[in-house]
C-alpha cells in the first residue's frame, strides 16, 4: 500500500493487552496499583505536567482504585493504557504510558507517559513510549502517533525524541497544566513509515 493510504484501523480490545519490550512489561492497571497511583498523584512533577486529577489534588484510595479500573477498561475503544513495570518486577508499577484520543477515521492518536520519581532518568519512559508506538502501528494499524508537552518539560522532549518522535512544531499557549497556566507546547510525531 502506498504511503499515506491506509485501511481502517483495528478496534481497540475491551481488555488491556500486555506488551513486552526490552526490559519492560506494559500491563493492565490492577487494584494493587492504587498505592502507586496515590503516590504519583502527590508527586510534584506529575502534578505539574500530567496531573491525575482535574485540579491536581491528592487521591483517596477509593479514587485511586477507580482510576486503575478506568485505565484497565478499554471497552470504549478510545484509549489503550498500561502500567509500566520492569520485567524482573512485573507487579510493581513504576509509571504509565497510554495511547488516547484514538481516532479511527484519521488513523491517529496521542500518547502520554509519566514515571515515578525513582525511575526517572533511566530511559524507561522512552522505551515504554517506543513499545506503545509499536503497538499503535502493529496492533491497531494506526499511521500516526503524536505527543504534546510543555516546552518547559525538557525531560518529556528527550523522551519523545528517544522514541523516534520528531519535533514538528510549537503550539502557543495550547494547554493549561497543573500550575493553572497555559503553556506553549511542542508537538512531536511519528508515522508508521518512519519506523519501517
Amino acid at each position: 500500500m502506498p504511503p499515506g493510504v491506509y485501511d481502517r484501523p483495528m478496534p481497540v480490545r475491551a481488555e488491556a493487552e500486555q506488551v513486552e519490550f526490552a526490559d519492560l512489561v506494559l500491563r493492565a492497571w490492577l487494584p494493587a496499583d492504587a498505592g502507586a497511583i496515590m503516590r504519583a498523584a502527590d508527586d510534584p512533577l506529575i502534578r505539574l505536567w500530567n496531573p491525575l486529577t482535574p485540579d491536581a489534588s491528592s487521591l483517596s484510595l477509593e479514587a485511586a482504585l477507580a482510576w486503575c479500573d478506568l485505565r484497565a477498561d478499554w471497552s470504549e475503544g478510545n484509549h489503550a493504557s498500561w502500567a509500566i513495570a520492569l520485567a524482573e518486577t512485573p507487579g510493581e508499577a513504576i509509571g504509565s504510558v497510554s495511547l488516547f484520543h484514538i481516532d479511527e477515521d484519521q488513523a491517529c492518536c496521542e500518547g502520554g507517559y509519566w514515571l515515578a520519581e525513582g525511575s526517572r532518568g533511566s530511559g524507561v519512559a522512552g522505551r515504554a513510549l517506543k513499545a506503545a508506538v509499536r503497538y499503535a502501528f502493529d496492533r491497531l494499524a494506526l499511521h500516526r502517533v503524536e505527543i504534546f508537552h510543555s516546552v518547559e518539560n525538557v525531560a518529556s522532549c528527550k523522551t519523545a525524541e528517544r522514541a523516534s518522535l520528531r519535533l514538528e512544531g510549537l503550539h502557543r499557549q495550547s494547554h493549561r497544566y497543573g500550575d493553572g497556566r497555559f503553556h506553549d507546547e511542542h508537538c512531536h510525531a511519528v508515522l508508521v513509515e518512519d519506523l519501517s
